[in-house]
């Protein structure tokens, strides 16, 4: 089993947030954010990410679960889901959770891994991430 660790630098793409009546604050949304992952292992540096997230807050707090994909500097894919707690502090806002691979292309076609993440929003627009992955070619 191989260890990584890298970095993830995104720009929202788009995002819809809707209100929910059933109590103050709570929201809805759909977002997409599109960025670079940035590491020491040349198997993720430089391989390109889109996620969408699903978000349901109160008060800043709650949870965002979606779906990601990596496309590596060689063209090959790899899909997985994610799994997180947001938690708003002032104008900070952190997500922490869990990734895991599901799906994978070409060289990466028998490729299983999962690992923590923590990102943060660093404006409005822009998100910068950390993560571990443990994984197996």
């Amino acid at each position: 089993m191989a260890h990584s660790e890298g970095s993830y630098s995104g720009k929202m793409q788009s995002q819809s947030v809707a209100l929910v009546a059933n109590q103050p604050e709570h929201k809805v949304g759909v977002t997409v954010i599109s960025g670079v992952q940035r590491s020491v292992d040349e198997h993720w540096n430089g391989a390109k990410m889109t996620y969408w997230g699903l978000l349901d807050t109160t008060d800043g707090n709650g949870r965002q679960h979606g779906y990601f994909q990596n496309t590596h500097k060689t063209g090959d894919r790899t899909f997985g889901t994610f799994d997180a707690k947001i938690a708003t502090a002032g104008a900070e806002v952190v997500a922490e959770g869990l990734w895991q691979l599901s799906r994978e292309t070409g060289t990466y076609a028998t490729i299983s891994g999962s690992g923590p993440f923590t990102a943060r929003l660093t404006s409005p627009t822009d998100v910068e991430m950390n993560w571990v992955a443990d994984y197996e070619l």
